[in-house]
């Protein structure tokens, strides 16, 4: 059985009532997820909400206000050159216990999972398997950051209305 055949069915399931619309959506997801890149559904370079190592305080706090993300690249000079991430919810717990937001000291930087623009959405999902991650750096031939990309952009493409859309891709 070819993964065309698999498509034929469904499609003729759904057609006859059988089988849900949105269950044949997410079957036929799965089956592009083969065929659809990274780039189709990262969060791109210019939309990628960042810090600088030596960011202070007042800074980190106005950025997670405005743009309330699940995780932020941690950067030395530019976002080129990424030297981890933090999570948000580690910047939460010290911010709501009465810790100071310092990279390094009460703030750790996790280790960035970094990936390759041209891999597909399968190989991604693959990726973050091995790595036991979900939250990855998608770069270029030239190392150069394109993107990130989190479990739940890629896991949102396959079930599509079934994952709740958020500001969780950077």
């Amino acid at each position: 059985v070819t993964s065309a055949d698999i498509l034929a069915m469904t499609e003729a399931g759904a057609l006859a009532g059988v089988l849900a619309r949105h269950e044949h959506h997410v079957i036929a997801n799965v089956f592009e997820m083969d065929s659809r890149l990274v780039n189709s559904v990262m969060t791109s370079r210019d939309r990628i909400a960042w810090f600088l190592k030596d960011d202070p305080e007042s800074v980190l706090r106005a950025r997670i206000v405005a743009e309330p993300f699940s995780a932020y690249p941690v950067c030395d000079g530019d976002i080129d050159h990424v030297l981890g991430y933090v999570d948000a919810k580690d910047m939460f717990q010290r911010v709501l216990s009465g810790q100071p937001l310092v990279f390094g000291q009460s703030l750790p930087l996790r280790k960035a999972l970094t990936i390759p623009d041209r891999l597909s959405l399968t190989e991604v999902l693959e990726e973050f398997r091995q790595a036991h991650e979900d939250f990855a750096i998608v770069v270029n031939e030239y190392r150069l950051v394109v993107g990130v990309i989190t479990l739940r952009d890629v896991m949102g493409t396959v079930l599509g209305d079934l994952v709740p859309r958020t500001n969780d891709a950077d």
